[in-house]
């Protein structure tokens, strides 16, 4: 399935490029690329490490039950979870832009709006995966796992919530050049998580 959407979606860049793109002088910065690359593939091991962190915790010390019962829960709070990387998506290239350009006032202006977005469509979001909890697990995973996995669900909401207030940061530090400081900050994430 990947590899078919790779071809479709290389076909479809392909044909669809506009003629002065193709133009262009290219200039790679492979030293940079290469200097930073460690970096970004330990903030991916972090995150997707962070992210698995509770399942890892509990398969430790429970049955598997209790994992399929969380992993359940974090299914439904992955609709929240998704904003944030739709927001992310939507405003990199303009977080990376002002950067380049060092418009600081742009910077903050663009961080404050899309946390305000963040913080309502999760809001909203939340608001209707709580008061409607039982009825989604119910319709999507089968009413055997209502009791069990809507107290989980409500707490990840309320984390996805929490996590919205502060906004894109991770983001910010990233495209700003502050890879290494994301680093630390998702080392100390896991460790927390661990503990």
């Amino acid at each position: 399935a990947y590899f078919t959407a790779f071809i479709v979606g290389a076909l479809l860049i392909s044909r669809f490029w506009p003629l002065e793109a193709k133009l262009i002088h290219k200039e790679y910065e492979t030293e940079i690329w290469i200097k930073k690359f460690p970096y970004f593939i330990a903030l991916i091991f972090l995150a997707s490490l962070n992210k698995e962190m509770g399942i890892l915790a509990l398969g430790m010390f429970n049955s598997l039950e209790e994992v399929a019962f969380l992993r359940l829960a974090q299914n439904l709070g992955i609709l929240i979870g998704v904003l944030l990387t739709i927001v992310n998506i939507a405003i990199a290239p303009d977080a990376s832009k002002a950067f380049a350009e060092k418009d600081k006032e742009g910077l903050e202006m663009l961080f404050r709006q899309s946390r305000r977005m963040l913080i309502i469509l999760t809001t909203v979001i939340g608001v209707i995966l709580i008061t409607y909890n039982k009825e989604l697990i119910g319709f999507l995973f089968g009413n055997v796992y209502v009791e069990t996995v809507s107290k989980p669900m409500i707490v990840i909401v309320f984390g996805h919530i929490l996590a919205s207030i502060f906004g894109p940061v991770f983001l910010f530090h990233v495209m700003s050049k502050y890879e290494k400081q994301a680093l630390m900050a998702s080392l100390i994430m896991v460790i927390v998580n661990v503990i």
